[in-house]
């Protein structure tokens, strides 16, 4: 298997920033509750990434649909979920809510075969049997 280094880069990168972003924002927290924080976190964010990839170059075919489309996945799939995240560590531990969000692709998958009918190979039933494994390891280390 060959990992390009940008790939094995981005990919470290997004562990050590999801460590981050799991165990910092209990200080934030505390001083300025889950939407204060959120908030900014989300204008650092975008800020950021219009410097990477301007929002006046936007590439494909822009129309009512698209922009309902993208606001749907923006404060439902991003903002709102960041939020419930980020409120929850008010509750339990961040190494506790770091491995429940392990479940998270599992149950896309599921809700995949569910709702689109989709068939999984070996392959993929080794893999949810490895992400399982994984979080019953981690628990046990709590």
């Amino acid at each position: 298997m060959s990992v390009p280094p940008e790939a094995l880069f981005i990919g470290l990168f997004s562990a050590i920033m999801i460590a981050f972003y799991s165990i910092y924002p209990k200080k934030l927290l505390k001083k300025y509750g889950s939407i204060t924080v959120v908030g900014w976190g989300m204008i650092i964010g975008s800020i950021v990434s219009n410097i990477v990839h301007p929002i006046w170059k936007i590439e494909g075919n822009v129309n009512t649909k698209s922009i309902i489309q993208v606001a749907i996945v923006v404060i439902l799939g991003t903002s709102i979920a960041y939020l419930i995240y980020i409120a929850s560590l008010n509750y339990i531990s961040s190494s506790l809510a770091g491995i429940l969000t392990a479940f998270e692709p599992v149950l896309a998958a599921i809700l995949s075969v569910i709702i689109f009918g989709l068939r999984f190979f070996v392959v993929e039933l080794i893999g949810f049997a490895l992400v399982f494994v994984s979080i019953f390891i981690l628990e046990k280390r709590l």
